[in-house]
């Protein structure tokens, strides 16, 4: 390909939880772009060859953790070491895959010549008070911004007053197998929540309900906590890890999935969404931001429950509907490969 766009990609912040999400864009800037990853220890390593990524092991840096001091000392420290990398590669643009909303003027400074783009992930919730907000508007017109989803960019754009052309969205890719629903066995009466996200408060509510023991309930409600811990009639809280097996065979048998998470998840996107429709189909969401986006545009597999009295009530009509396969193909065209190298390409002008 003639003339193709250089573009460095690095990961500033190394969350665990990002890891199939930044090699799955690497994937997809590889198809239109030359791509020289900045790889420490294997951290975003595909498992195998693409054409046009190469990869650079970098000597040293500091693994973020949220709950350490001097967090941004770390991130400047880290970016020192990558400045010092990148003065021998040559490059048009520069990829964050994360990034802390405290250090855009920073990361300009130290690239001044070069177009810098920033992924943003939960950190644009993570804006809470009017300090935060002005301090992010000091900066935050010198990079580009990519956002996963219209609803997060306009959010961005109408918090901070961001200029609009500089913020794009993208949706977020299909990381998971996509089942095909012809294949699978009759599911159970079970819905289940397995997000890392869900809503301890939520959570609480549904103890007590399943306690007052008030409804003839015929099927089981499994989900997961970060704290809590129950198993009564007809709610069973989990806690901590999961193996891939149990997980996928939750999503892969259960009537629906459940994603319960607070109020304050409002400018982000969740991958498990994503995982719910590529390996189970239907979701039922309380209601938050991204509920109200996604079960507008996909109100047949997509429903909102009002309070958590509601997930007691479920008759047996929701069991006994059919998956809309047409929409749920819909969902996946839409965080297809395909649609998004074509955003890449518009944002990238590859």
């Amino acid at each position: 390909m003639i003339n193709q766009k250089k573009i460095v990609v690095v990961e500033m912040l190394y969350p665990v939880g990002h890891k199939q999400v930044d090699k799955k864009m690497i994937e997809l800037l590889n198809s239109c772009c030359k791509v020289t990853v900045l790889n420490y220890k294997g951290f975003i390593q595909e498992d195998r060859e693409l054409d046009n990524v190469s990869y650079i092991d970098l000597p040293l840096q500091i693994l973020i953790n949220r709950r350490q001091p001097l967090i941004q000392a770390s991130i400047i420290f880290n970016l020192f070491i990558i400045k010092q990398i990148l003065k021998n590669v040559e490059y048009d643009t520069l990829l964050f895959l994360s990034v802390n909303n405290f250090i855009l003027g920073i990361i300009k400074r130290m690239f001044p010549q070069k177009k810098i783009f920033v992924m943003h992930h939960n950190d644009i919730d993570a804006l809470k008070t009017d300090r935060m907000i002005n301090a992010f508007k000091k900066n935050m017109n010198s990079v580009e911004h990519i956002t996963f989803g219209d609803f997060i960019k306009h959010g961005l754009v109408n918090k901070t007053g961001c200029d609009s052309k500089k913020v794009f969205a993208i949706p977020l890719p299909i990381t998971s197998s996509i089942i095909d629903l012809n294949n699978t066995k009759e599911r159970k009466k079970i819905i289940v929540g397995l997000g890392s996200s869900n809503d301890d408060e939520f959570i609480k509510k549904c103890i007590e309900i399943d306690k007052e023991n008030l409804f003839e309930v015929d099927y089981k409600i499994i989900l997961r906590s970060s704290h809590l811990s129950y198993q009564g009639k007809v709610l069973n809280v989990i806690t901590g890890y999961l193996d891939d097996e149990t997980y996928n065979d939750y999503f892969l048998n259960s009537s629906a999935i459940i994603i319960c998470y607070p109020q304050h998840f409002k400018l982000r996107y969740s991958t498990t969404l994503i995982f719910a429709i590529a390996q189970n189909g239907r979701v039922l969401f309380n209601d938050f931001p991204m509920a109200r986006v996604e079960s507008k545009n996909y109100p047949h597999n997509m429903q909102i429950f009002k309070n958590a009295r509601d997930l007691f009530l479920l008759n047996n009509d929701f069991f006994e509907t059919n998956i809309d396969e047409e929409e749920r193909n819909r969902y996946l065209k839409d965080h297809s490969d395909e649609i998004i190298i074509e955003k890449i390409k518009e944002i990238f002008n590859c």
